[in-house]
């Protein structure tokens, strides 16, 4: 059985220190905006005998993630060089509670255009490296991927799961709910049959 994923949104090599939960966001299987953690993947094997079976498609999403994001300090790409970062994948109100960060005047910015923040000067030392996109945020260590629902969707798998780290920083509990948890599908040759 190999695995194949479709990363379209793939960091480059300098924001690869960040090991960014930008993760690996592949436009073409997006359910939508709302999930930023989408990864596609296809699994293919030899012959198509069986019946419907969730336990491969839960074994080859853990073992994806498990793969892409090993143990380790792990953060996320805020975008941009100035004094205001898109991040629009953080709680705005809890970014301001835990003095993280201030949120910029969505009507002094075009519309359609990202969420925007500018960290606290204490909150400054979060940032984990600086790299041509941006700066990182440190989120915490050792990421883990728990498999919530394997539901089939016609094609292929939907797994869908959460992202969780041994030990977190106070950004990390300023995440939007749907930025902590990962779609990704996985597609047998023939009708969802393992091999």
């Amino acid at each position: 059985m190999r695995i194949f994923s479709q990363d379209a949104l793939a960091p480059s090599a300098a924001e690869d220190s960040c090991s960014a939960v930008a993760w690996a966001s592949a436009e073409i299987w997006r359910a939508s905006r709302a999930v930023p953690l989408a990864v596609a993947l296809a699994v293919f094997g030899t012959g198509c005998q069986g019946e419907l079976d969730p336990e491969p498609a839960r074994q080859a999403a853990i073992e994806h993630f498990n793969a892409r994001y090993t143990a380790g300090r792990m953060g996320i790409l805020l975008k941009g060089h100035a004094v205001w970062l898109e991040a629009p994948f953080f709680q705005k109100g809890c970014l301001e509670s835990k003095d993280l960060a201030f949120n910029d005047d969505p009507n002094k910015r075009p519309a359609g255009s990202p969420a925007r923040i500018s960290p606290t000067y204490e909150a400054q030392r979060w940032l984990s490296a600086s790299t041509d996109g941006g700066f990182c945020v440190y989120l915490g260590t050792d990421p883990k991927f728990t498999v919530d629902d394997v539901s089939w969707g016609g094609d292929r798998w939907r797994v869908t799961g959460s992202v969780a780290f041994a030990e977190t920083s106070p950004w990390y509990d300023c995440l939007e709910n749907t930025t902590k948890s990962q779609l990704l599908e996985v597609k047998y040759p023939e009708k969802g049959r393992s091999s």
